[in-house]
């Protein structure tokens, strides 16, 4: 049997929806069409309860109330006009929310703009530095020919040209996968048979180069196991981590992830020897905007939002995103480094 309950609809005259707790959208044509022939009280067609019934139009819309809870018309009527009084604010409370749901979802869409146009500019210069622009106003067979004699005179910068675009492309959808997945509230994760080492070794071979650069060595434990997990939001969110650790980690270090399963979970560990996490910064490392006090100190902080992404996405997952931070201060080049472990854990069965 249907709780007795008090269900209230309200919209504005430009007929957007600021409350409904109506179970279905047919009430509204019941409600209409019994007060246009003044009857208020009515047996539910589709719960057969008695019920009250109003209708007001308000300067700022439009008010329906279908009530079994109630039990005289004195009562229902107190009940109305006190939810009549409260109409204006909850429109305005209303346009409140709408306002800072479209500012946060604008800020949210200039940000994805801004970093594909960030990174596709880049690429397009890094093509352009191998094959001048001036090359593409010629017609196609010349073009066609430019192109291969740039690519048989420098075959090493063409590997090294298409290694870049690679990783470039693979930026794009990075962005574009956070913002589908971490700006949808019914989004859910996209399982399939995979194995999470493949996930994590197409981001150490993209970001290899930044690595080589610093000389640290990157050593993959070995793992086999294939099971249930949403392999875009891993391979993104270790992104995250990986370039996070290229970043920060000491020249000539070494950065090691293992895999150890632990009853129905994978635990991933990225261990390495980077920049010192000074005391307190432990949680506040995984806040969106919060940039390490070595991390600016090194003039390497970037805005913040990387590692906060990797916190969401691995919980998108039904996971746990963790950071043990190192006692085991070393000085170089002025700054301080410890043993630090970022440690994922994962489900290996979905509940």
């Amino acid at each position: 049997m249907e709780e007795r309950k008090t269900n209230i609809f309200i919209q504005t005259h430009d007929k957007e929806i600021v409350l409904n707790t109506l179970p279905d959208m047919s009430c509204l044509s019941c409600i209409c069409k019994n007060i246009n022939l003044d009857i208020k009280n009515i047996v539910c067609p589709l719960s057969s309860i008695k019920k009250r019934l109003s209708y007001k139009s308000l300067n700022q819309g439009e008010l329906y109330i279908c009530d079994s809870k109630e039990k005289t018309s004195a009562n229902f009527k107190v009940l109305s006009e006190l939810i009549e009084h409260s109409v204006p604010n909850m429109v305005s409370l209303y346009r409140k929310a709408q306002e800072n749901s479209f500012a946060a979802v604008r800020v949210e869409i200039d940000s994805l703009k801004h970093n594909i146009e960030h990174i596709n500019s880049d690429a397009i210069n890094e093509f352009y530095s191998f094959i001048p622009q001036e090359t593409f106003v010629k017609k196609y067979r010349e073009l066609l020919e430019s192109v291969k004699r740039a690519i048989k005179n420098d075959i090493d910068g063409a590997g090294d040209l298409v290694t870049r675009l690679a990783r470039y492309n693979l930026n794009v959808k990075t962005e574009l996968s956070v913002f589908s997945k971490l700006n949808n509230p019914t989004a859910l994760p996209n399982y399939s048979l995979a194995n999470p080492r493949d996930a994590i070794m197409t981001n150490v071979y993209m970001l290899y180069p930044d690595f080589k650069k610093k000389s640290v060595y990157v050593d993959v434990g070995e793992y086999y196991r294939r099971f249930n997990v949403d392999f875009e939001a891993l391979q993104v969110a270790t992104y995250y981590i990986i370039e996070n650790a290229a970043k920060y980690t000491m020249r000539s270090s070494r950065m090691n992830i293992s895999f150890t399963e632990r009853l129905d979970v994978l635990v991933i560990e990225f261990a390495m020897k980077s920049l010192y996490v000074n005391e307190g910064e432990e949680e506040l490392i995984f806040t969106e905007g919060y940039k390490g006090k070595q991390a600016q100190q090194a003039g390497k902080s970037g805005k913040g939002i990387g590692l906060n992404r990797a916190l969401k996405l691995i919980n998108f997952c039904k996971g746990r995103l963790t950071l043990e931070v190192g006692e085991d201060i070393q000085n170089n080049s002025g700054l301080k480094y410890a043993s630090n472990t970022f440690r994922i854990f994962i489900p290996t069965k979905i509940k």
